[in-house]
């Protein structure tokens, strides 16, 4: 474990008790579940998460952005901040939850930035912020995949959905990702722990550093361990197909609005705008990162019952909900605006607003329209600059949704930036965590080792205040 201040570096591994997994996954199942609890793993699945960052590198310009975020020495970093966020939700404490959104991440910058203005000085504030984009690209893609594929998906697999733990449509695609692009070694624990305690503080929420630690060590053990394990399980990764057969059909497919491939194409437009501001010294502004349909794009139905009917804009900055009139997004056909209902998907503080006709779309070419001045950020800034693009109702077209509008552009990915090695894809090379043997662990196995690490754990903290006093 590597950390700021004076904690020792201690890397997180569970090599030395090879066997002790399989004596205590009966017993200790029931006990994994319930610290677990539903939310251990939410929106996209954690290892899913970490591929789309790793995709999102490919899609940025040559510059600082990408040199930082290629960066073998931060990419441990990054991999924590990616998977940071959920962190709470495997302990059952709050800290999760606002780690997901801007009001926390910018107070978070805003710290880090004071002792780092200049984000590529020093090796330590390179770490710092390449876990700050990691938490920034964890918290957009969430939304993004809930607003539009979660959405679509609800709809189309409703017959077998399942809101379970280990069943659910999180944990499943997270298992079908690492079956179809392969699964990530869990990195060293990392956190720049002194930063984070001081600005949940400050946003009012009291967390211990023990309790943060916990969480991240569940999401590095047990989640993505558990990933990693039962994509090599046919079964399983068979029952996440027969669930959920349009999620599994689409996942990879770049052209389905807020598919990782989707997803990543934001997160890059998102890394691109917070750099702007963060290292090359940009005003702070509300922006359209991305749209979906793209220019030029197709794919919305034209029926309202259909969740592909969907148009949306994705904002760089949380809105404030009471901003979004009714000239904030709308459809035009001929001139005409054809009536539709707005909202933003997670409501105030959130980015993805959606668009949805009342009755029905006109088929053909279309005009998606957002009004300069309406909408507001949740922190105080206006939308600047009205914009549009003209997009289809009817059939996909070659052009993915998720880019940025005219102007300005991503780079075209290049073989192997972002990835491991090996990878052309830019994605995750398969392999197993590092403290998994070769051969693979029962699931439960995993759980349950790592539940004997934090009972230790908490026990040793419990032996030494008592010595303490």
């Amino acid at each position: 474990m590597v950390r700021f201040g004076s904690a020792p570096s201690c890397p997180i591994t569970i090599r030395r008790w090879p066997g002790l997994g399989r004596w205590l996954a009966v017993g200790l199942a029931p006990v994994a579940l319930a610290l677990a609890g539903p939310k251990l793993a939410a929106a996209n699945g954690n290892h899913t998460h970490i591929g789309i960052s790793l995709l999102a590198i490919d899609l940025l310009p040559a510059g600082d952005l990408k040199t930082l975020v290629s960066d073998p020495a931060v990419r441990p970093m990054l991999l924590n901040g990616t998977v940071f966020p959920d962190g709470g939700y495997a302990v059952g404490h709050p800290y999760g939850e606002a780690a997901h959104w801007e009001p926390y991440q910018r107070k978070l910058v805003a710290r880090v930035r004071a002792a780092c203005p200049d984000p590529m000085a020093t090796l330590e504030c390179r770490q710092k912020f390449a876990f700050l984009l990691g938490m920034a690209s964890h918290g957009m893609a969430d939304q993004v995949f809930d607003a539009l594929y979660m959405d679509a998906a609800k709809k189309h697999d409703a017959a077998n959905w399942s809101d379970e733990l280990l069943l659910g449509f999180d944990t499943s695609t997270d298992v079908l990702w690492v079956a179809e692009r392969g699964g990530v070694e869990a990195p060293s624990l990392w956190l720049p722990m002194p930063e984070l305690l001081a600005t949940f503080q400050e946003v009012g929420i009291a967390v211990e550093a023990a309790t943060i630690e916990d969480g991240q060590t569940v999401l590095l053990l047990i989640v993505l361990g558990y990933g990693n394990n039962a994509a090599k399980d046919p079964k399983k990764v068979a029952a996440a197909k027969e669930r959920y057969p349009w999620g599994a059909a689409h996942l990879l497919d770049p052209h389905t609005p807020g598919s990782p491939p989707s997803e990543a194409k934001v997160v890059a437009s998102y890394w691109r705008q917070l750099w702007s501001e963060w290292a090359e010294g940009a005003a702070p502004s509300l922006e359209v990162l991305a749209t979906l349909p793209s220019e030029g794009g197709g794919g919305l139905a034209g029926d309202k019952g259909d969740p592909t009917s969907t148009a949306a804009i994705v904002l760089s900055r949380g809105v404030d909900a009471a901003s979004v009139q009714a000239t904030a997004l709308q459809l035009l056909a001929g001139g005409a605006v054809v009536p539709g209902d707005r909202n933003l998907f997670y409501g105030e503080g959130s980015h993805v607003l959606r668009l949805r006709p009342k009755t029905a779309w006109p088929s053909g070419e279309v005009t998606l329209r957002w009004a300069a001045g309406g909408l507001k950020s949740f922190d105080g800034f206006a939308l600047a600059t009205g914009g549009e693009v003209v997009v289809a109702v009817g059939p996909s077209t070659a052009i993915e949704p998720g880019l940025p509008p005219p102007g300005w552009s991503l780079a075209l990915p290049s073989a192997g930036t972002g990835g491991d090695p090996g990878d052309a894809a830019g994605g995750c090379e398969a392999s197993p965590a590092r403290w998994l043997p070769s051969t693979g662990r029962g699931a439960w196995g995993v759980f349950s080792v790592a539940l004997v690490c934090l009972a230790l754990r908490r026990h040793l903290r419990r032996r030494d205040a008592a010595l303490a006093l």
